[in-house]
């Protein structure tokens, strides 16, 4: 396997280990522009979707997810409710994903109006998100994958299971990255 596409792989496990391992609905993925195919193939024949949020300075920030997951967490009453406060009009899942990509490439023109409600397509819990947006990201009472205004303990065990399932993916990835099927280590996590 050649170094940058270890270094792919080795990304993709890193940052998406919660998402591979099944127990977060989405994470974010930042990688080169000139890299957006080879990670998409990672991918492929999977579960797991991405989506380009937005491009600045020759990097990609995408929301990697499981479709069923993300979608059943999204459409709860009270994540809709924030949605729809800002301004999230039509409620088709892909249509909703646009318009928070739409978002986010407005932000990286301006960098005023940052779309605060991305925390509900990364599953953050919704009294978390709800905090962020009303203290303007102050006020927190723990900062961890996510800053929280809640159930600090629910938020701890989560934090604590995503550094597993990272720890789980790494060890799986480096101890099959070696051998000649090398860019099947982080698919076959999956």
């Amino acid at each position: 396997m050649s170094r940058e596409v270890y270094t792919l792989f080795s990304k993709a496990a890193k940052q998406c280990a919660p998402v591979i391992m099944g127990i977060k609905e989405s994470n974010l993925l930042k990688i080169k522009t000139a890299d957006e195919k080879k990670m998409k193939r990672i991918f492929e024949g999977t579960d797991i979707e991405m989506k380009k949020l937005y491009s600045i300075n020759r990097m990609s920030v995408y929301i990697v997810y499981k479709r069923s997951m993300l979608e059943e967490y999204v459409r709860r009453t009270e994540n809709m409710d924030i949605l729809l406060e800002n301004e999230y009009t039509d409620t088709d899942f892909d249509s909703m994903l646009d318009i928070l990509s739409a978002r986010c490439k407005k932000w990286t023109v301006d960098y005023n109006d940052y779309p605060h409600e991305i925390g509900i397509f990364l599953g953050y819990p919704t009294d978390d998100v709800k905090g962020f947006i009303v203290n303007n990201g102050h006020n927190f009472i723990e900062m961890g994958y996510w800053k929280v205004y809640s159930d600090v303990n629910e938020a701890r065990r989560l934090f604590s299971a995503y550094e597993e399932a990272e720890d789980k993916v790494m060890k799986y990835f480096y101890a099959n990255a070696v051998c000649d099927d090398a860019e099947n280590a982080v698919v076959d996590c999956i």
